[in-house]
């Protein structure tokens, strides 16, 4: 009985951990153009960007015209590569003209539109679409409802241990009766 509390306890637990909100943006660059292929908005984690450089970046603005975020980055030209043949271990480096690649950037609700710059000049503006709000809504009042479920469970399944527990205690009342 622990364990199956312990299993859903579990399983809500579960529910309040979600992803946010990322932007996948695709590119390919090709001999010092960079085009966007696609974009479009996901659940998930976007990696750490604190300690980003490069000669482009993606600044992020909000429907007041705010940047909000700038995340520098460089266009990964590069290839590094290792064999090793049993004792010798031997590596190249590749450097590449034509690449395409993606970068994940977070994307709260509050984000307008996403600029990509390389120094100051202005390459691409991506117009990012408005999302739902009622789907995370809808997350919560399943979440409300587990809780519900689980608690009318464990307390249903406590009422039944304790009816239980109560007729074995008469039946062993009863039969001490009759033996003394």
């Amino acid at each position: 009985m622990k364990k199956l509390i312990l299993i859903l306890c579990l399983i809500l637990v579960s529910g309040f951990v979600s992803a946010s909100q990322v932007c996948v943006l695709d590119f390919d660059y090709n001999n010092g153009d960079l085009n966007l292929l696609n974009h479009q908005i996901s659940n998930g984690f976007s990696p750490d960007y604190k300690l980003s450089e490069g000669d482009y970046s993606v600044d992020s603005y909000n429907f007041e015209n705010q940047r909000i975020r700038r995340i520098n980055f460089d266009i990964p030209l590069t290839i590094f590569s290792d064999v090793s043949n049993e004792d010798i271990i031997t590596g190249s480096v590749e450097k590449l003209n034509q690449v395409k690649f993606s970068l994940i950037i977070p994307c709260p609700e509050e984000i307008k539109e996403l600029k990509i710059n390389k120094g100051s000049e202005e390459l691409i503006d991506i117009k990012v679409p408005t999302t739902s709000k009622k789907s995370g809504l809808l997350v919560w009042i399943l979440v409300l409802i587990a809780i519900i479920l689980i608690f009318l469970f464990v307390m249903f399944s406590l009422r039944k241990r304790d009816k239980f527990i109560l007729n074995k205690h008469q039946q062993l009342q009863q039969w001490n009766q009759k033996r003394f």
